[in-house]
């Protein structure tokens, strides 16, 4: 009784030899696996290393090749702390009819006599964010349960 409260494991013969205790099987198995043997181990473990500072060398290397190329200046954070607006009017610029697909989105509407998130999204293929600003644009915010109120009319 030495290994899983049952006998058997005084009867394996090493290199490989051991006990398989599954469900299918109501005692323990002896079966083999395949035998490693410590040698074998350090020569793996030499040449995951050695493979592992070529690895590391490598993307030193690709790193510092980032580090040197400069970040172009028209980044939007580089943008933003560039402005001397102040961070309100740099929201109303960001909900602002300048956006490419507001008249897009102001057509969407009108055909369809419905407006949502979801459906700006389908008809002009972009992510919520983006929808849901011009849904502030186009309808105006939302204010609880309330309908939403139309900025335009049809004529426009």
């Amino acid at each position: 009784r030495t290994i899983l409260d049952s006998s058997g494991a005084e009867k394996l013969l090493g290199k490989g030899d051991l006990l398989l205790l599954s469900k299918e099987f109501s005692k323990p198995k002896r079966v083999q696996s395949p035998f490693i043997s410590e040698n074998e181990i350090k020569k793996v473990i030499n040449w995951i290393t050695d493979s592992n500072l070529a690895i590391k060398e490598a993307t030193d290397e690709i790193e510092s090749g980032f580090l040197e190329t400069e970040v172009e200046d028209n980044s939007l954070m580089s943008e933003l702390t560039k402005s001397a607006e102040s961070p309100e009017t740099q929201m109303d610029n960001f909900y602002s009819k300048e956006d490419p697909m507001y008249e897009e989105a102001k057509r969407i509407v009108i055909s369809s006599k419905k407006a949502s998130t979801s459906l700006l999204q389908r008809r002009l293929g972009i992510g919520y964010a983006r929808a849901a600003r011009l849904m502030d644009i186009v309808v105006g915010p939302q204010e609880g349960a309330k309908p939403r109120e139309v900025y335009f009319i049809e004529e426009e």
